[in-house]
């Protein structure tokens, strides 16, 4: 016949059995809902990054009646004095560009 002190001991060790288990699982369970959470993070962050198609209306021109525009460079390659212009036009195109990215940096800043 079994002594008091052993079936204590098995009910403690029959516990601590079960407590492990369940931790165990809960741990598990967080570990895959984690993975699961990041998968579709991951996955809307890819779709989020693609541009999306341009749309279309009914009073744009088809491919080939679209108007080709000329980039300054290649209109102004005949001779140094208008290569001189040209860049100049660069520069002040860049320093537009970033007065306006400044003016839109502070109005970011003051909406929040």
């Amino acid at each position: 016949m079994r002594r008091h002190g052993d079936i204590n001991n098995m009910v403690m060790k029959n516990f601590l059995i079960g407590l492990s288990k369940f931790v165990l699982g809960i741990i598990l369970a967080m570990l895959i809902m984690s993975l699961a959470g990041l998968s579709m993070v991951r996955y809307f962050m890819t779709r989020m990054v693609e541009p999306p198609d341009r749309p279309s209306y009914e009073n744009d021109l088809p491919e080939d009646q679209r108007p080709v525009a000329q980039s300054p460079t290649t209109a102004a390659a005949g001779t140094p004095e208008t290569a001189n212009a040209a860049q100049r036009q660069r520069q002040s195109w860049s320093r537009n560009e970033m007065k306006i990215l400044r003016v839109a940096t502070q109005l970011l800043l003051l909406q929040t």
